[in-house]
């Protein structure tokens, strides 16, 4: 997971790169869209899947977030995801964590926008085999990317893929959203 966790921000740096260029620029350039702006707030939830890769099992997970947009490109985000329970072999792993990350977007059009994510999260891990079970914590880097699509003034629905690893545990979490800006 460490080298793709390493591919995936290499990939994303471009984007990074890009959408802080566009926001140079984009003070040259003014586009009227409501709440798209900086200096707001927003807060959502999602639901999906989160595929864990050694147990080669997935569950129903959800992630609650708020944020606030520095600017059009730049963001920082706060959240709580659940990622379900993985079963397998009589084996069971539930992991749930806090993040905190940075986002960076890129418009496409007025009304859509590609963004890449880039935090740290606080993961908290409950295995049980047979009879016997066991708790774990700790802290990892983790890398999203998705899209926005506004379907109002100040509304966005919001497709994402967070790339999550959990010790030996590879969580890819895809899920779709809802976010409402101030």
């Amino acid at each position: 997971m460490n080298r793709t966790l390493q591919l995936l921000t290499l990939a994303l740096l471009p984007l990074l790169t890009a959408a802080v260029s566009a926001q140079t620029v984009s003070s040259d350039i003014r586009v009227s869209r409501p709440g798209a702006g900086g200096g707001s707030f927003y807060v959502g939830g999602a639901a999906g899947l989160a595929s864990y890769d050694d147990t080669d099992d997935s569950d129903v997970g959800f992630s609650l977030f708020g944020g606030y947009a520095f600017t059009e490109v730049l963001a920082a985000e706060l959240g709580f995801q659940d990622y379900g329970e993985a079963e397998g072999d009589g084996a069971s792993l539930e992991v749930s964590a806090i993040y905190l990350s940075l986002v960076a977007t890129a418009s496409l059009r007025s009304d859509a926008g590609l963004f890449g994510k880039l935090g740290i999260l606080e993961w908290d891990s409950d295995s049980r085999v047979a009879n016997a079970s066991s708790s774990d914590s700790g802290s990892e880097a983790f890398v999203g990317f998705g899209g926005n699509y506004a379907i109002g003034a100040r509304s966005l629905l919001r497709f994402e893929i967070d790339f999550i690893p959990v010790e030996d545990e590879d969580i890819v979490f895809y899920n779709v959203g809802f976010v409402q800006r101030f």
